[in-house]
Formats: structure tokens, C-alpha cells, sequence
């Protein structure tokens, strides 16, 4: 989590190589999308990828003050592309924000 949104990695364990689409969700609401394709050389270092760029990133500007909750998905293709499903990355985050757009971690 940034000042000005959310980020993190996302990796198929089936296919490492491949970059995963992925979509943020903001108290339930779609807010975005995109690919996991930046660079993130923590997550190879660490074993997790074959390569460094699986990193995401998610700007958060049209959120009012308050508190609100985040959840980041992974979007799977299945039957040949004909499903779409979508996978919870992680936990939900939680977050404020202040006046003027600024956000804060809340404890989970």
C-alpha cells in the first residue's frame, strides 16, 4: 500500500512465466484492472517467479473519505476461454482515507 494506492504481485504457479490478469474491487465495486507485468525482483529473489515482473500497481482516486475495503483478484480463463473466474489474492485490505485523498492501512 502506497499513499496513493495499492500494490502488489500476482503469479500463476502453473505457468510462471505467464503474466496474470488481475482486477481491484473496492467495497465490492470494480475499480480496475490489469496486468501483473512490472518489475518485482523481491518475488523472484524469493523463489516465487521464474523472472522479476510480476508486480501490480493500482491508483486510487475517486474513493471518498472514510474506510473502505480492498480486494485484489486474480481473473483465471477456463473452458477454452468461454469461463472467467475470478481468485481472492491475499486477504481483503482494509484502508482510510483522509480529506485530501491520502490513504492509510487500518489494522485487519
Amino acid at each position: 500500500m502506497t499513499e496513493t494506492g495499492i500494490s502488489g504481485w500476482a503469479v500463476n504457479n502453473a505457468s510462471p512465466w505467464e503474466r496474470v490478469e488481475v482486477q481491484l474491487f473496492v467495497d465490492g465495486k470494480f475499480v480496475g484492472d490489469g496486468i501483473a507485468d512490472q518489475s518485482r525482483p523481491d518475488v523472484s529473489a524469493a523463489g516465487w517467479a521464474k523472472d522479476a515482473w510480476h508486480g501490480y500497481s493500482f491508483a486510487i482516486t475517486s474513493v471518498p473519505p472514510g474506510v473502505h475495503e480492498a480486494r485484489i483478484y486474480a481473473l483465471h480463463d477456463s473452458g477454452g476461454g468461454m469461463r472467467k473466474s475470478l481468485q481472492l489474492l491475499g486477504k481483503p485490505i482494509l484502508f482510510s482515507v483522509d480529506a485530501s485523498g491520502k490513504i492509510w492501512p487500518r489494522p485487519s
